[in-house]
């Protein structure tokens, strides 16, 4: 059975700074703060219907060659599909789901990695990043390498320009010599331009992140990121290159007791010693943000809220849609195509046990997509059109 990873950490923070921008720090005072209570008595009342709206299904062909194990990030560009799989290659399907080729390099040697991270794309040219050796490798998007260079170790990675690279280090440090405790660093032609530094503001309330959440995800015409273990998400626009909060999230306490001496290894002490909420899922669609965290009565609870006013239209688990296809979110990367659109990652044995359920009054979408899978199929993407 294959499954999609919810457990593994993968704290994340993204920016996006051009050549002349100026860094400075970031005031938090005036961020909107909004409380969501996890317990199972605030939950909200809906249909899922009421707000999404089923756009159509892909199944991933699954052969030898494209089995996927585990689903570690998806990003669609030029009407590909781009999953990184758990057994550290990139699996590329066409928009019908058709499997077309596989990006798999591991070894020693030039164009090769040992731990295949995280990647990412810039027109037709993929960046892939190999945290164990480290470096990052350059393929065209038919697989031909374009050669190398040395990186940050660390967890994730955004290409920003010819010549800039932002790393999410977590606790790594960036001047890959001296121990320093930084979640971000940029850097630009093999120097550390910039680095992001844990403190205490940073931490206070904090959050664990799943591996469905990506490193970054780009939304509305701007990238939406997220601090390690913070309760604050952040904006970036290009007229911006410093990270804005664009909201503080008040879901669950952290009570640690961290400040600017602080060592990483007691900071990665305290976190394994401290329960905290997991986010596995952020969208943005214009003024509403949803986002996916698990609570003591649910293991997946969504509230949607007003990012004008702070109130909170949705908070509870997703109900199956009209179809009888149970919506799982999971935030993707999408270089085309509209961030309107949720996309659900459903497991082919789910489907099979609400056929089951279901019997003669399944719908015939649901029985259609049962006849194309069976226990061995790669899981299936169902996007839905938000009813903004």
């Amino acid at each position: 059975m294959k499954y999609i990873s919810f457990g593994s950490l993968a704290t994340l923070l993204l920016a996006l700074c051009w050549q002349s921008c100026s860094l400075s720090p970031v005031s938090k005072d005036d961020v909107l703060t909004i409380s969501i209570s996890s317990g199972k008595s605030s939950w909200t009342d809906f249909k899922t219907d009421s707000l999404f709206e089923y756009s159509d299904y892909i199944v991933l062909e699954a052969t030898e060659q494209s089995l996927i194990k585990k689903i570690d990030k998806i990003y669609l560009a030029d009407n590909r599909i781009y999953v990184l799989d758990g057994l550290s290659r990139i699996i590329i399907f066409d928009r019908n789901g058709h499997f077309l080729s596989s990006i798999d390099h591991h070894g020693n040697g030039p164009g090769e990695y040992l731990k295949l991270q995280d990647f990412d794309i810039v027109d037709d040219t993929l960046f892939l990043l190999d945290s164990q050796s480290p470096k990052i490798l350059k393929y065209s998007t038919d697989n031909t390498f374009l050669g190398e260079t040395k990186s940050l170790k660390a967890k994730g990675f955004l290409k920003l320009g010819q010549d800039r690279v932002g790393y999410n280090v977590e606790f790594g440090a960036a001047d890959g010599v001296k121990r320093k405790d930084f979640s971000y660093a940029l850097q630009a032609d093999d120097n550390i331009d910039y680095a992001l530094q844990f403190n205490d503001e940073l931490l206070g309330r904090s959050f664990s992140h799943s591996g469905a959440l990506p490193f970054y995800s780009y939304q509305n015409d701007k990238y939406l990121m997220s601090l390690p273990f913070n309760q604050e998400l952040y904006y970036m626009d290009s007229a911006s290159c410093m990270p804005r909060p664009l909201v503080r999230l008040d879901i669950a306490n952290c009570n640690c007791t961290i400040s600017n001496s602080t060592s990483g290894n007691e900071i990665e002490h305290i976190l394994k010693e401290t329960p905290t909420k997991i986010l596995f899922s952020i969208y943005n669609w214009n003024n509403d943000l949803m986002v996916g965290y698990e609570s003591a009565d649910s293991p997946f609870v969504y509230a949607i809220v007003d990012l004008r006013d702070g109130r909170i239209k949705v908070n509870q688990p997703l109900r199956p849609d009209k179809n009888g296809l149970p919506v799982m979110p999971y935030a993707y990367i999408s270089a085309s195509r509209t961030k309107k659109q949720l996309l659900s990652v459903v497991d082919p044995l789910v489907i099979s046990s609400m056929l089951h359920v279901k019997g003669e009054s399944a719908s015939e979408l649901l029985k259609e997509i049962a006849t194309t899978i069976n226990d061995d199929s790669n899981p299936v993407l169902v996007f839905y059109n938000y009813k903004v």
